[in-house]
């Protein structure tokens, strides 16, 4: 028996070295080659003598996707050997695509793993400045967050075997069917982006908007309102803006300049954007932006024949750039910009004494269509004949009613709303509509809609009123969303005749 235990364990042992693969990707030499950041914050690196970690003696093994890292790593007087595993994947950054491998790796006792990165040819405007001979060489990047102190450990090292990037890529799983909603995408994503929660400057924050005063009224008219941005932010294009919509009303410095910024502006059609800049790696001057971008989108009662109005507020751009400060370029980094318009609300209504509105309905939709939600409005009641000047104060809560349906129809003539108390009181008729949206708008396309019906009697010079109202959510380290800005409102109306 003992014989034949020897035989199957001889077997074993072979059919293991078969199935996986080992590989010593020693350090280039023994300097160090890791940085601590105390407190959790991330310093500038400018000279080789200021890296204080040697992670040494490293190899990779792997079975398939699965993986594993060994290593002695030597810090502040401790001498640690490491063992990481995890499965390898694609990277899911647009930037990286087809030189970056993450290793997702469990955490240990002792660390916190925030990032294990495989790259196949290092770009330089993302290494540190001592690393930059490694340009377009095989490196590895690894992240320990030390669970006792917290202190972060940072490795960059270049891997001596040119052939492991191709060797691991074999059986890497593909991210490309990995949605942003996905726990597993958010976990990949902060690999790639550990550094997010240790960089944001939250006090850093500039508005530059056409209406600082959220009563304000804004006309819309078919020439542009020039604006002119604050000292900080200039109009003459720098450096080429993405290929983006309206990028000719976009500031340069947008993409160039740390710091979080809200624009509306002016034009035929009215648009937004919410963006937060931060730089990266620090001490390079390249800036990493995320961007979202949004278009409010109207119509009004055009003919006799049609009284139809809406409010519509869609999402254009949801991207994360970076602007390389040594080839002066703006080049897209991430499909998702990890930014979301939250808590939203729009509203229509009227001021001329002749219009009522009779019907509303809302939907969310996004590039799979459309979708109906039960509606909560708030309805805007004042008596026949009295101009109704919007505010959101106004909408208290004996106007505010839940429909259940996705869309809703009130009696359709003057004397029929007169004579309910469904618009505050009898005699009342309903001047304004608006709704809550229940989902967030993240992705490209993804917009929310109020649509309505107006009687307008009577043939005058009118206007109808448009009121969004939303907050932007930025998502942090743990892949928790939080509020960025509380409060985006802005206020306009188009002129008509009938």
């Amino acid at each position: 028996m003992k014989i034949l235990r020897k035989i199957f364990s001889s077997i074993l042992v072979i059919s293991m070295c078969i199935s996986i693969n080992i590989i010593d990707i020693q350090a280039e030499n023994l300097l160090n080659n890791g940085i601590i950041y105390k407190n959790n914050t991330i310093q500038e690196i400018k000279d080789r003598s200021e890296m204080n970690v040697l992670f040494k003696d490293v190899n990779i093994t792997n079975q398939l996707s699965e993986v594993e890292i060994s290593g002695v790593l030597l810090y502040e007087n401790e001498i640690v050997n490491l063992l990481l595993s995890g499965n390898i994947y694609d990277t899911v950054l647009s930037y990286q695509k087809g030189n970056s491998l993450v290793v997702n790796c469990a955490d240990t006792d002792k660390f916190d793993v925030l990032s294990v990165i495989i790259e196949k040819k290092a770009k330089s405007e993302l290494l540190l400045k001592p690393n930059k001979l490694y340009s377009n060489q095989p490196v590895i990047k690894m992240v320990l967050r030390d669970r006792k102190t917290n202190d972060i450990i940072y490795i960059e090292d270049k891997i001596k075997d040119n052939k492991l990037f191709e060797r691991l890529s074999k059986n890497a799983i593909a991210t490309n069917d990995i949605s942003e909603e996905n726990k597993l995408f958010g976990e990949l994503s902060m690999n790639e982006q550990w550094f997010i929660p240790f960089i944001s400057k939250n006090s850093n924050y500039t508005k530059i908007n056409i209406s600082e005063d959220t009563e304000l009224i804004t006309e819309k008219t078919n020439s542009d309102l020039q604006k002119q941005y604050i000292e900080t932010y200039s109009t003459v294009k720098s450096v080429s803006v993405p290929d983006i919509p309206y990028s000719d009303s976009i500031p340069s410095d947008t993409f160039t300049k740390e710091g979080k910024v809200f624009l509306e502006k002016d034009s035929n059609t009215y648009f937004g954007y919410f963006k937060e800049s931060n730089e990266w790696p620090i001490g390079s001057e390249n800036i990493l932006t995320n961007f979202i971008q949004w278009e409010y989108q109207e119509d009004y009662p055009r003919s006799s024949s049609q009284d139809e109005v809406y409010l519509n507020i869609k999402v254009l751009t949801s991207n994360t750039y970076l602007y390389n400060k040594n080839d002066n370029s703006v080049n897209l980094y991430d499909n998702t910009s990890y930014l979301q318009l939250d808590n939203i609300n729009v509203g229509i209504s009227s001021n001329d004494a002749s219009n009522e509105f009779f019907y509303m309905r809302r939907f969310y939709g996004d590039t799979g269509g459309t979708t109906y939600h039960p509606i909560k409005a708030f309805l805007g009641g004042c008596p026949y004949a009295s101009n109704f000047y919007w505010a959101w104060s106004e909408l208290i809560n004996d106007k505010k009613q839940d429909l259940n349906g996705s869309e809703e129809t009130w009696p359709a003539s003057r004397s029929q709303q007169e004579a309910s108390n469904i618009f505050g009181s009898t005699g009342n008729v309903n001047r304004a509509i608006a709704g809550e949206c229940t989902e967030y708008l993240r992705n490209e396309s993804q917009n929310f809609k109020i649509e309505g019906k107006l009687h307008d009697y009577g043939t005058s010079s009118k206007k109808i009123y448009y009121h969004p109202k939303f907050s932007v959510y930025s998502r942090n380290g743990w892949m928790q969303y939080n509020v960025l800005e509380e409060t985006i409102h802005f206020n306009y109306y188009i002129s008509y005749y009938r």
